[in-house]
């Protein structure tokens, strides 16, 4: 075999394994909400999606401002 065959090979290889393995894009899964009324100069917006309860009571939330 030459190394071009088995440069196709392997490239033919890879492209079908790319197509069968999706992997889970969660990029526009954020459901954002506003935590405060919005002021003249900035916003506050949290993620309703994030919300996770940690051990002891503690609350984890995605949030981002917006000037």
């Amino acid at each position: 075999m030459s190394l071009k065959t088995i440069k196709s090979i392997c490239l033919g290889c890879l492209a079908f394994l790319i197509i069968l393995y999706s992997p889970k894009i969660d990029a526009l899964s954020h459901e954002w909400i506003p935590a405060v009324p919005k002021s003249q100069y900035e916003a506050q917006l949290f993620d309703k999606n994030s919300i996770e309860e940690h051990q002891h009571g503690f609350i984890r939330v995605l949030s981002k401002y917006i000037l």
